[in-house]
């Protein structure tokens, strides 16, 4: 006899219940790569954007 109840299943309530709980998390993720990708961009100026994002993409930026 199967059972009804999917372990898998993902409602409303439960991604409610998991962000108030857990909510530190994409909060610490978003800072980190706010200060890792978009404010060197921010503070860099003139040609530098060009160098800032192609170590970005070719993953030499540490916080990637």
């Amino acid at each position: 006899m199967q059972s009804t109840a999917s372990f898998f299943s993902v409602s409303p309530a439960l991604i409610r219940e998991n962000l108030r709980r857990f909510w530190a998390v994409p909060a610490f993720g978003f800072v980190v790569y706010f200060f890792s990708g978009i404010f060197p961009l921010l503070m860099s100026g003139g040609n530098s954007w060009y160098y800032t994002l192609r170590s970005t993409l070719n993953f030499a930026n540490p916080g990637f």
